[in-house]
């Protein structure tokens, strides 16, 4: 399904906008309006979900296509999904490491965010690397933080998964409760446990696709899945995404999205979803989101020295745009290498030993909030 791959590219070009467009000071109303407009594609809490209902799409076809269900099966799914996760992630880390105590020189610029000093304001010591790599902590990339629920869904799929396809109503009632769980728990909670219920969505993504493809002409898939796109970008307009209420009605709107485009495939006009560019995003997202972080915050360092500071507070929306552009455009080839010599090699091992949790690219790009 090509088009699910372009979206890949997308949401994780969003995590990147959402970052850049915290990065300078904001000082007037009028650019502090501009950003807010700005925030409906740098959506980067859009992009996270989306790819949390994906992999839960992803994971379940994997699964079904599978041999019988066993203890075996488990444990190779789980051990499958860590490899499809640890490598490129300990090699991002391990540069961190390095940057932050023996390259990067903490500074003080006068037109940066009070964002961009919550990062890499001093050095990191071993311990503390220790509990990144252990999905404890994210000192080193804040971004992090999602891969700790991506291990945790990895470990509670399989059952979630047996469970799920007994019946798509007790997949049902799972979902609810699970949400009901998300919605009454502290949002970042237990080890953020809550947002597992994601990915049980994502399970039932092959049923609403087969109802559309039943009920609806294939050519109106790309405009539901326009439409659902939009409305999800536009629901922090309306909803704080400090509620759990917000990550919920996203998580409905980006099933929806997931599900059109499935509907529809290759049919009808959607050329945005068909071109080349977001697709090869989509193929190194998950390198793409790993360093993204660390080359925006290089590169936003570079450019505050550079670039005066009266400047960059007189056109910041101006400023956050040429920083996205520059960083995005140093990633892509960085993620790409990522991909090809760190990636690439594990997923090959994946695929050679079976095919549950070793999907090429299962995994999701996501971003960091507060």
């Amino acid at each position: 399904q090509p088009r699910l791959e372009a979206l890949r590219g997308y949401a994780a070009l969003m995590v990147a906008y959402a970052h850049s467009l915290g990065a300078a000071a904001i000082l007037s109303p009028e650019s502090a309006r501009i950003k807010q407009w700005l925030a409906i594609l740098g959506n980067g809490g859009v992009g996270v979900t989306i790819f949390f209902v994906l992999s839960g799409y992803v994971l379940s076809l994997s699964l079904s296509r599978s041999g019988p269900a066993t203890l075996s099966l488990w444990w190779g799914f789980v051990l499958r999904r860590f490899l499809r996760i640890f490598p490129a992630m300990l090699v991002c880390l391990l540069f961190c490491f390095v940057w932050v105590n023996w390259v990067h020189v903490p500074q003080h610029f006068q037109a940066a965010s009070r964002d961009y000093y919550l990062y890499w304001n001093a050095p990191v010591s071993l311990l503390e690397l220790i509990k990144d790599l252990a999905f404890i902590s994210n000192r080193l990339n804040p971004v992090t933080w999602t891969l700790q629920v991506e291990m945790l869904a990895g470990m509670a799929f399989v059952p979630l998964w047996l469970l799920g396809r007994k019946s798509v109503w007790l997949a049902i009632l799972l979902l609810t409760g699970w949400i009901g769980y998300f919605w009454l728990a502290p949002l970042y909670s237990f080890a953020r446990s809550g947002f597992i219920f994601m990915f049980i969505l994502g399970m039932l993504v092959k049923p609403a696709t087969e109802w559309l493809q039943r009920y609806c002409m294939p050519r109106q898939g790309p405009k539901l899945a326009l439409l659902a796109f939009l409305l999800c970008c536009l629901v922090n307009k309306l909803i704080p995404d400090t509620a759990s209420e917000a990550w919920v009605l996203e998580a409905l709107l980006a099933y929806l999205l997931i599900a059109s485009l499935g509907h529809g495939n290759q049919q009808g006009s959607l050329p945005v979803m068909d071109h080349r560019l977001p697709r090869f995003i989509g193929t190194i997202s998950y390198s793409f989101y790993l360093w993204h972080f660390p080359v925006l915050f290089i590169s936003g360092t570079w450019l505050f020295s550079v670039v005066p500071g009266e400047l960059v507070l007189s056109w910041p929306n101006l400023f956050q745009n040429v920083l996205f552009v520059v960083s995005a455009a140093c990633a892509i080839p960085v993620a790409w290498l990522s991909f090809r010599y760190v990636e690439t090699p594990f997923l090959r091992w994946v695929r050679a030993h079976g095919q549950p949790g070793g999907s090429l690219r299962a995994v999701a790009p996501v971003v960091a909030r507060p």
